[in-house]
C-alpha cells in the first residue's frame, strides 16, 4: 500500500545554531555534506562542533535533539536528498541544510524508510523535483507528499534484516 511520509512521521528540521556559535571541539554539527557521507559511506569527519553547553541548552529549553532511528535527509545541493538513518546519538545539525523524520507510526520500520528513499529512483525523483527551486533545495512541503509503497511491517522487517546481512557480508 503506498502512504505519503507525511502519514507515517513528523517532518521537520533543527533549532538555528549560528555560526557565532561553533566552537574547535564538544558536539559534532552536522551539515548536508556529513550527512551524504553519512547516508553514502557509513562513516563521516565531524569539521564542527557546538559546546556541551549549547548542546545541554537546546535539551534543557525542552527542544528535541537526534536520536537513534530518526532520519536525516541532505536538502541542499547538488546530492541533496541522500537520507542517513541516525545510528548514534549527542550530535546536532544545521537548520534548513538538513530534513528530520521523526515519530514513526507502528506501520513505519524507519529503516525500512530509509532504504526505500536511498533508492536511485527516490533520489532522482527528489533532486528532479526540488530543481525549480532558487537553491536546488528539497522543501518540507515536498518530502510530505512523497509517497512510499509499505508492506506490513513483518515484511519491512525482513527486508531490513536481508539488506542488512548483505551490506556486512558485502561492503
Amino acid at each position: 500500500m503506498n502512504y505519503k511520509i507525511k502519514d507515517l512521521c513528523e517532518i521537520t528540521s533543527s533549532r538555528r545554531i549560528f555560526a557565532k556559535e561553533y566552537t574547535k571541539e564538544g558536539i559534532p554539527f552536522f551539515r548536508s555534506q556529513e550527512i551524504i557521507e553519512l547516508s553514502t559511506k557509513g562513516k563521516t569527519t565531524p569539521k564542527i562542533f557546538i559546546s556541551n553547553k549549547r548542546y545541554n541548552e537546546i535539551l534543557s529549553n525542552g527542544l528535541n535533539v537526534p536520536s537513534k532511528g530518526d532520519i536525516l535527509m541532505s536538502a541542499i545541493g547538488a546530492n541533496r536528498g541522500y537520507p542517513w538513518n541516525v545510528s548514534f546519538d549527542k550530535f546536532y545539525f544545521k537548520d534548513g541544510n538538513v530534513i528530520w523524520l521523526r515519530n514513526f507510526t507502528k506501520q513505519c520500520n524507519s529503516k525500512y524508510l530509509t532504504y526505500a528513499l536511498s533508492t536511485s529512483k527516490n533520489i532522482n525523483m527528489l533532486q528532479t523535483a526540488s530543481e525549480h527551486s532558487a537553491q536546488g533545495a528539497i522543501t518540507l512541503d515536498l518530502i510530505k507528499n512523497i509517497e512510499i509503497y509499505l508492506p506490513s511491517i513483518n515484511i519491512q522487517q525482513h527486508i531490513v534484516n536481508t539488506i542488512s546481512f548483505l551490506l556486512l557480508k558485502f561492503l
